[in-house]
């Protein structure tokens, strides 16, 4: 099984008008074709929990239960399902972690806010001028497990200098998802291209609005056609 994880902060407002935040933890299979992924009955929910009680206790006790299972679904074995006819045996990783920018970071032990990190990626060491003056993949040195292991090692063994280390790697803590059977934290965290490349880019909205304008006229112009065609036949 390819599991891929969610996650999301949400606020609900009570019939008291007492609000309330909750992470929200979601997953999905890879298995299935792109186009059922985002289908409400191929999500299944995963955990919930307070917002406080994830900044208290830290978002890896959430995990633990998750992890247990995994070493599960990744032993050779496997875990057996009994399906009355037959025995089947899965195996199953997490190959994605999908998750908005602050939260990503957050899930992954990276700082939620970059903006006094010296490298600000995830995925690669670049500083800020890098940042704005290459943009090909070629210009950047990618991270790496074993470099961001080390990186997380150092910061911990170091109490008087933890602070430097955190804002010269970029880095908060060694999350669990390190622990995660076959899973890379540096290169399965897929970016959000929604809040990175289209909120922040005004061509890009541009480029968003025009493409909403146009599939709305299509549509007139089908609902058009089809009238026309229906009333001459």
């Amino acid at each position: 099984m390819q599991i891929i994880l969610y996650y999301d902060d949400v606020t609900l407002t009570t019939s008291g008008a007492t609000r309330v935040k909750l992470g929200m933890f979601y997953f999905t299979l890879g298995n299935f074709d792109a186009t059922f992924r985002s289908r409400v009955d191929t999500i299944s929910l995963l955990a919930i929990a307070h917002y406080e009680d994830i900044r208290k206790y830290g978002i890896d006790r959430v995990l633990t239960p998750l992890l247990e299972e995994l070493a599960q679904l990744a032993n050779p074995a496997g875990v057996i399902f009994n399906l009355r006819e037959f025995y089947l045996p899965v195996r199953g990783a997490v190959v994605a972690v999908a998750a908005d920018t602050p939260a990503s970071n957050y899930f992954s032990g990276f700082k939620e806010g970059v903006g006094g990190a010296l490298r600000k990626c995830r995925h690669c060491n670049t500083d800020y001028e890098t940042m704005q003056n290459h943009f090909d993949e070629e210009d950047f040195l990618p991270r790496t497990l074993q470099q961001h292991l080390l990186q997380c090692q150092v910061m911990e063994k170091s109490e008087t200098l933890r602070d430097h280390h955190s804002t010269n790697y970029g880095i908060t803590r060694r999350s669990a998802l390190c622990d995660f059977p076959f899973f890379n934290v540096t290169q399965q965290m897929p970016q959000d291209i929604m809040h990175i490349l289209c909120l922040c880019n005004p061509v890009v909205l541009s480029v968003v609005d025009f493409s909403r304008r146009l599939l709305r006229l299509l549509h007139i112009f089908k609902e058009i056609f089809i009238k026309r065609f229906t009333i001459r036949r």
